[in-house]
């Protein structure tokens, strides 16, 4: 139960790989969770499989994202076709939707949202799964997806994020996710992507043996967008739109997964500009500098008139004219330097605290 309750936990899009059944890992890998067959189990392009005698076997998966299923299968238990006892059951949580008996082929179809349960249960019966199909209706981009898919605490976790392994015999979880087949094999980690927006993934190859098989290869469906040799860390990035996987597969190589960060097409992430100015408090201080100049030489003339009006003749009045020319120059020179400044004061400087752009692949050797 703890599985289960690790999957709905989940909001993971629609994902489609339950018609898998090429062996136990590949079924197991894709959200798979078998109980009581009794080693009767057969893998190929379809699933046979029972509990022998009067006993139970069912088999479960946890369904992602929103759409349709659609479900194909047979009981193959001929043998006492009037048993009541021979029988398959399809269930949708908890809730039986079809029955079939002895010899019986049937497609079962139902709508689906995240963390419906899907299970497959015989008594007596011989359960024929040939193939489960999902059409998914088109999803969103969340960013919280990049969440979703670094957590990497356990293998059931990984499952309901999205991810399924295969070919791993070695696997290690918690703050990142380990794997590699042992020997020159292939393994191969992979998720759909939903929506439209770029994926960034941080990895390492922890093999340390230098040889030309030792890489580990990361793909956007089926091209390769980086490799990383021995002892190599990458980030990579690149773009996505709906439905596109990204795949990791490693040739002798050891899997250490970080991190997957998602931006969503259409995202803002907004600079935090701070504008300064280069002259701010002068203006003020010069504007009120010339102004009190002014006021000084008015109070001169004023005084000047006062004490010599008596004294005021032709020449005085040339005399005072000279003065106004003066004080009407110095008027002109302050008026000039405050448009200097008001100039001046236009000139800014910006401070950008912007992230880090993820560019294209970039390496980090490990020191």
């Amino acid at each position: 139960m703890a599985r289960i309750d690790a999957l709905h936990a989940s909001s993971r899009a629609c994902t489609g790989h339950l018609s898998d059944f090429s062996s136990r890992e590949a079924m197991q890998a894709a959200g798979w969770n078998m109980t009581g067959f009794d080693g009767t189990e057969e893998f190929g392009a379809s699933f046979r499989g029972w509990c022998s005698g009067r006993c139970k076997a069912s088999m479960e998966a946890v369904l992602q994202g929103e759409g349709n299923a659609s479900v194909t299968l047979k009981n193959e238990h001929l043998t006492g076709s009037g048993d009541e006892d021979n029988y398959i059951r399809v269930s949708h949580n908890g809730r039986e939707i079809a029955r079939l008996a002895s010899g019986e082929v049937k497609r079962v179809d139902f709508p689906f949202v995240t963390s419906d349960v899907l299970r497959i249960d015989e008594r007596y019966g011989i359960i024929r799964l040939k193939s489960v199909v999902l059409t998914c209706r088109g999803g969103e981009c969340s960013e919280a997806e990049g969440s979703e898919l670094s957590n990497f605490t356990s293998k059931a976790a990984m499952q309901a994020a999205g991810w399924t392994m295969t070919g791993f015999d070695n696997m290690q979880f918690g703050s990142r996710f380990m794997g590699w087949c042992g020997g020159t094999c292939f393994s191969l980690l992979q998720t759909t992507l939903r929506g439209q927006g770029k994926v960034s993934v941080n990895l390492r190859n922890v093999h340390n043996t230098t040889d030309d098989d030792n890489y580990i290869s990361v793909m956007k469906n089926d091209k390769e967008v980086g490799r990383l040799q021995h002892d190599e860390e990458m980030e990579i990035d690149f773009d996505f739109t709906e439905g596109d996987k990204l795949k990791i597969g490693e040739h002798y190589g050891k899997i250490q997964l970080t991190s997957v960060n998602i931006i969503c097409s259409g995202t803002q992430h907004h600079d935090s500009k701070l504008k300064v100015s280069s002259n701010a408090g002068v203006l003020p201080v010069v504007v009120g500098g010339c102004f009190s100049l002014l006021l000084a030489f008015v109070f001169v003339i004023y005084c000047a008139r006062s004490w010599h009006f008596q004294r005021i003749s032709i020449g005085a009045s040339t005399a005072r004219r000279a003065l106004f020319s003066t004080i009407g120059k110095k008027h002109m020179d302050c008026d000039e330097q405050v448009a200097d400044e008001d100039a001046g004061s236009t000139e800014t400087s910006e401070l950008v605290s912007s992230p880090p752009r993820p560019g294209s692949i970039g390496k980090k050797k490990k020191i």
